[in-house]
């Protein structure tokens, strides 16, 4: 069967791309194609990533609703005109759509909406179905942003979100009431590893762990949650050295967390991996036996390799995954986050067994169906 698949795997973020590996796992056999649905980093004329002016002026578009929308609508369809052709083929060559996996039926400054929007009114127009599958989302202000999206999930044949709180709030503020649950895609990313030595983890292991950055939003943009966080990994590091813990650091290949990983690394003496692919993330988790997670994905890909994993919880997506799969091992809230916690977190991770086989095969009979 042919499968065209709208997801964010051509970005830097290494998740999303071991998102659409578990999805090409999960659907073994089948032919897919896939399609960025938002726009490429490069295209983004309002990238504010740069100078102050820039990001000055970003703000200053923000506070105008419908003209920010406007000029991100006009932004999009430029880009998305470029392969509007490439599109439309590939809608009408594919025997079904699907969307996903990840944080895709959010407000990303409008950019996703609208895209889902096109999505949708393409497939109608064309008389294709689409499935949203491994996706989350979160409350959304913006009442325009809430429309797009609730267009988009109101259309779509079948919904499968990747944890509970998600399909709560498809059911209370978009009124959807035929929601599932699948745990994310990058699960399927699994191994079988067999005899392993016990279940915890013991003096002279190794251990990862997963440097986040400051981000623009959300609990890591604030600077006393950084400080924090930097703290209580300084001292996390310096305690398991001391222990002969063998400890190394390591990103899961987002340009804004190598900076404070190199700044940790240089400060202890401690080595280091930015990941420039999926197969070196993989390579580097399988070398080690219990993986301090804050960026989710470091976490799930951690399950999925079986290792034991200590979730730093510092939003709800990263909650509401854990507690979806219910994971019985410590996690940190971000505000409680100290060494000791972290320590105690290490000392009884186990690797945590989930069985997708049913997943599996439920996804694979809807798509024939």
């Amino acid at each position: 069967m042919k499968v065209l698949v709208f997801c964010e795997a051509d970005g830097k973020n290494l998740g999303d791309a071991a998102i659409f590996q578990g999805l090409e796992s999960l659907l073994h056999g089948n032919d897919l194609t896939k399609m960025m649905l938002g726009l490429p980093i490069k295209s983004s004329v309002l990238h504010t990533s740069g100078t102050t002016k820039g990001r000055s002026v970003f703000a200053f578009l923000k506070r105008y609703t419908l003209f920010y929308t406007t000029v991100t609508l006009l932004r999009l369809l430029a880009v998305k005109s470029l392969n509007l052709k490439s599109t439309i083929r590939n809608i009408k060559k594919n025997d079904i759509v699907i969307v996903g996996g990840g944080s895709l039926l959010i407000n990303n400054n409008y950019v996703f909406p609208l895209s889902l929007s096109l999505i949708t009114l393409l497939c109608k127009i064309y008389k294709k179905k689409y499935i949203i599958l491994g996706c989350s989302t979160r409350p959304i202000d913006s009442s325009i942003a809430k429309s797009c999206i609730k267009y988009h999930v109101s259309n779509a044949a079948h919904i499968y979100m990747r944890d509970n709180l998600s399909i709560n709030i498809l059911k209370d503020y978009f009124n959807i009431r035929e929601v599932s649950f699948i745990p994310d895609l990058a699960l399927f990313n699994s191994i079988d590893i067999h005899n392993r030595d016990g279940n915890n983890i013991k003096e002279g292991r190794k251990v990862a762990i997963n440097i986040m950055g400051r981000t623009t939003h959300g609990a890591f943009s604030k600077k006393n949650n950084i400080q924090k966080y930097k703290s209580a990994i300084s001292e996390t590091i310096s305690f398991l050295v001391s222990k002969q813990y063998s400890v190394s650091l390591f990103t899961t290949g987002e340009d804004g967390d190598e900076e404070l990983m190199l700044e940790l690394a240089k400060a202890t003496g401690l080595n280091s991996l930015h990941p420039k692919s999926t197969y070196a993330l993989f390579d580097f988790i399988d070398g080690n036996d219990v993986i301090v997670s804050t960026r989710l994905h470091a976490g799930i890909i951690s399950i999925a390799r079986c290792k034991g994993v200590v979730p730093i919880i510092w939003d709800s997506k990263v909650k509401g995954f854990f507690e979806s799969i219910q994971y019985d091992g410590q996690s940190i809230d971000l505000t409680d986050i100290d060494f000791s916690t972290i320590y105690t977190g290490i000392v009884n991770a186990s690797p945590l067994k989930l069985n997708i086989d049913s997943y599996r095969k439920e996804i694979i009979d809807v798509i024939k169906k």
